[in-house]
Order: structure tokens, then sequence, then C-alpha cells
């Protein structure tokens, strides 16, 4: 073979390598090129969906910020602690420096806004909101103060079994009041505190009604025609038993002629009718010879020295009824308490029922001056020892029958 053919030869050989060579190279290329448009497709098409989003996210999180949480509750999720009243007070003078509330209107334009401008973090949009929903809460603060006045006490009543309303009358006072239902002026304070009464002097009027916890008197019953003493037992205790210690209470030595239409009985509670005395007790005193002598079912049973008026016409005479039993009484005239050593009715008191007199002005009561008992030393009432008096006020039940006489 000439060199010349040899030449071709190997010019031909070497163009073929080339080519083969171009090939190999030409399909990566293009699957290189493929992949980048692909990417560079995927990414625009991924960059330009995320853009028109951006926006309305960030609004729906400032409204589920307005809506669901509190302005300390924002606070809170920024990481930031809760404000104090105080510290809300001087954040609302911050926010109302002038020029603040157009750098929230920029922003705000900003985030609605189509054109390009600087975006606006979500971070700082919910501090915007949150600075303005503070802002609010400190004006309806200091416009409206909250106060933290504790309401009042209402006193509440002592606990009572039973309670009796009394419709005060004219010259009554909260001592014959009790004295009436109570038996005793010891029960005044009770009576007042029970009803509120801070000055029973001048807060008891005619007319008001009082409110008498557990007297010992229930009712004041006036007989009507036709009634009988079984039948006005058996209409307040249910039970024929308490008939007698009734009579007796009210003094009553037959049922059958003394119960008349018109006359007033006192009924009392259980405790009293039960420990009535058995029997029936009566007194008769003598001024003649200053004796007070005791009767248990018309047999004398004691005889006691007493004192009686200075001179016969201030002792009165007559059938009277134990009315009323005080123990410790008060000495009203001179403002002397009860069981004061200067008390000149003693330890104890059993009041009459003289005309008039309600059983507050004529009695047989003890003394603190001994040495007068036997003489006529009294301005009308009976003195006593009050070791005497004592065992009368243990024995004599209301409504006991004192006659005296000269």
């Amino acid at each position: 073979m000439s060199i010349h053919n040899r030449l071709e030869q190997r010019s031909t050989t070497r163009k073929k390598r080339h080519k083969v060579k171009k090939k190999k190279f030409i399909i990566p290329i293009i699957l290189m090129v493929i992949i980048v448009y692909s990417l560079g497709v995927f990414t625009s098409d991924f960059v330009a969906s995320i853009k028109p989003n951006f926006v309305p996210l960030q609004e729906s999180l400032t409204i589920e910020s307005k809506s669901e949480a509190s302005p300390f509750e924002e606070n809170l999720n920024l990481g930031q602690h809760s404000p104090s009243t105080e510290t809300l007070i001087s954040v609302s003078t911050v926010e109302e420096i002038p020029g603040q509330e157009t750098i929230g209107k920029e922003d705000e334009k900003a985030l609605h806004s189509k054109s390009k401008k600087p975006e606006v973090s979500a971070v700082h949009l919910i501090e915007k909101e949150t600075k303005t929903e503070t802002e609010q809460v400190v004006v309806k603060t200091e416009v409206a103060p909250q106060t933290n006045k504790e309401p009042v006490p209402v006193p509440l009543k002592p606990s009572a079994k039973q309670v009796v309303s009394h419709v005060v009358q004219s010259n009554e006072t909260l001592f014959s009041i009790t004295m009436k239902y109570y038996l005793s002026g010891s029960f005044q304070s009770k009576v007042a505190d029970y009803n509120n009464i801070k000055n029973p002097s001048t807060d008891i009027k005619a007319g008001m009604v009082l409110e008498l916890p557990d007297p010992l008197i229930t009712a004041f019953h006036e007989v009507k025609q036709g009634e009988t003493l079984f039948s006005i037992t058996m209409n307040y205790y249910q039970a024929s038993q308490y008939q007698d210690p009734l009579a007796t209470f009210n003094g009553i030595k037959n049922p059958t002629i003394d119960v008349k239409a018109g006359m007033i009985l006192q009924i009392p509670t259980l405790s009293i009718i039960n420990n009535q005395p058995k029997g029936s007790y009566s007194i008769k005193i003598n001024k003649g010879t200053n004796q007070l002598i005791v009767y248990l079912n018309n047999e004398q049973v004691r005889t006691f020295p007493i004192a009686t008026g200075k001179n016969s016409s201030l002792t009165p005479e007559g059938t009277f009824k134990i009315v009323n039993k005080v123990e410790k009484p008060w000495f009203n005239p001179e403002n002397i308490p009860g069981g004061d050593s200067r008390n000149p009715l003693g330890s104890h008191w059993l009041g009459l029922n003289v005309p008039g007199t309600n059983g507050y002005t004529y009695g047989i009561h003890g003394t603190n001056n001994p040495a007068s008992i036997g003489s006529y030393a009294s301005k009308g009432c009976i003195r006593m020892h009050n070791s005497d008096i004592q065992w009368l006020y243990q024995h004599l039940p209301m409504q006991t029958i004192v006659e005296i006489v000269n």
C-alpha cells in the first residue's frame, strides 16, 4: 500500500473515532440540559406558588392571634412575660408616641399591596397586633378601674327552735316584753340581738313586730264563749294530761267554775308545764305579824319572817298572783344592776299583779339589809332574807295565789 493510501486510511479512522466520541458526549449533555431545565421550571413554579400565599398566611396568623388569644397570651407565645397593670399603663404611654400609628398603617399597606415591597415577618405582625390589643386593654382599665370592695356580710340570726312574733303596744318596753314572755328581764339582750336592736330605749316603738326566740310563754289565749280548759289544752298541747299543769300554772283551782269567757290564759312551753309542782301552792302574808306562810294543797308547809311597809297603807291588801319571776333583778329607780351589793331587791323578785302595775311595782323580794327583816321598813313590797326568797323562787310556780291581810 502506498503512503498516500495509508495516510487517508488513518485520517478516515480518526474521523470515525471522533464521531463515536461526539456521539458519546451528546447524550449525557442532552440529559443534563433536560434535568437542569426541569429543575429550573419546578423551582420557579414552587417559588411562584409560595409568594402569592404568603400574605394570606400572615393575615390568617394575625386573625387567629386576635380571636383565640388575649394580648397577654400572645406575649407568652412570643416568649415574653405577662405585663402587670402598671406595665400596661407605661406601654400605653409609649404606644401613644406621635408617628407610631403611621408606621403601623404603612406596614398594613405593605401587606396588602401587590407590588414588591419589603416583606414583613409573621413575628413582626403579631407584635404589632399585640401592642394594639394591649393598648385597648389599658384604655379600658384607666376609664373603668376595678374595685376590690368586699360585700358586707349579713349578720346571721342565732338558731331558735321556736320564734313567736309580738306586736309592740303603746307604753311597752323591752323589759316588760321579756318579763311577759320569758318571766324575767334578763333576756333583754337576747331579744335585742335577735332583732338587731342597738338602743332599746329608742328603737322599741309601738306597732313594730319583734321576733322572740324560744320564749317560755308561747301564747296568751283569750277564752271564748263555749271553750273549756280541756279544749284549750287539746288545742295547744294535743294531750289531755297537760290540763291540770296548765290550770296550776294559771292559778285555776276549779276549771269548771274558774275558766270564763274573756279571761287570758298564759300558754307556757312543755318544759315549763312538765316542771309544775305536784299539788297547788298558795301564800298568805300577814302584815300584822310580818309573816309569810306557804301552803301546799291547803296545808301549811313553811313560815318565813318578812318586812312590810313603813305604814299599813304602803303594802296593798287583797288577793293577787305571781306574774313574773326574776333572778338578780335590776333596781331601776337608782339604776343599780342585779347582783350588786347595793341593790335593795336582793337576789330574787316575785312580781304581784297589783292593779295598774303589771307586776313591776309590788312584789316579794330579797334584801341587802337583812337587819330590817321583821320590821316595818319597806316602801310597800314584802322583804325577805335572800335564802328565803330563793326557796320561794325555786318552788312556787307562776300564777301562785298570794293573799295579803292585816
